[in-house]
């Protein structure tokens, strides 16, 4: 038989020798990708340290321990990827993600596909350097983050299970905030986000969307119906696909009041 042919002896051999090729060309591919990793971690922790006004030395040595850290389990998961810095916290808040799972602290890295959970009491602030977006997380809340990245561009993702969501944003770039049955896309806005499944207008199950500045369009997935709310508008978006405007709040003051007595 001819040396390359694939046959009934040499075809196992060759089929290894593919994989071997294959192999390595991917090693180097694979190692960019965890070099990439790391260097966006340490990116994420020097805007982390210019962002604090106060950088005491344990909070730069638990930093460094960090970054090693990093470095490490960019090693191990070459396809994590960090999203977003915790920066504040009080209470109880956890995450299950696929690189790390248990409490969250302040200095932490947040990764793509994590999810937090406050308990009583709880507050978590995190902010995604990449579009200049803070998210604070209140008591009894359950989200999920994501960056979503397409030809067409890249995004983040606050997808809200339960509980209540303000966000602020400092650029124009879409933050994609999801519910069940309802979705909304914010631009340069700040805004409330909660998720409910106590009795509402016969309705057991609502989000309640709160826009204090920037755009917002938000879409009911059920009944595809949109809404552009203007400032001060509270929306109100079903499962079972009603959309409506709630007339709570008369003007975006109130609201900015109202937000400044939950907390923080």
């Amino acid at each position: 038989m001819e040396e390359g042919i694939i046959g009934p002896y040499t075809g196992d051999i060759n089929r290894v020798n593919i994989r071997k090729k294959n192999k390595n060309f991917m090693i180097p591919l694979i190692l960019f990708w965890k070099i990439r990793d790391f260097f966006h971690s340490i990116k994420d922790y020097i805007i982390l340290i210019s962002y604090t006004k106060k950088t005491s030395s344990t909070m730069i040595n638990n930093i460094l321990l960090k970054i090693s850290t990093i470095g490490i389990l960019s090693c191990a998961f070459s396809r994590s990827e960090g999203i977003a810095i915790c920066l504040d916290i009080t209470g109880r808040v956890t995450r299950e993600g696929s690189v790390r799972n248990g409490l969250i602290r302040k200095g932490d890295i947040i990764y793509h596909g994590d999810k937090l959970i406050a308990g009583k009491n709880a507050f978590s602030s995190i902010f995604f350097s990449n579009q200049k977006i803070t998210a604070n997380v209140y008591d009894y809340t359950s989200v999920k983050i994501f960056y979503n990245k397409s030809i067409n561009g890249s995004k983040y993702e606050i997808a809200i299970f339960g509980g209540k969501v303000i966000t602020k944003m400092s650029s124009d770039k879409p933050l994609l905030i999801s519910a069940p049955s309802s979705e909304a896309i914010a631009q340069g806005a700040h805004l409330m986000v909660e998720y409910r499944d106590d009795l509402f207008f016969e309705e057991a199950s609502h989000s309640i969307f709160s826009l204090i500045s920037g755009k917002l369009e938000i879409k009911n997935e059920i009944s595809m119906q949109s809404i552009y709310p203007k400032k001060g508008q509270t929306i109100i978006s079903t499962r079972s696909g009603k959309i409506f405007q709630l007339d709570t709040f008369k003007n975006s003051g109130l609201i900015s009041n109202y937000l400044k007595n939950i907390r923080r």
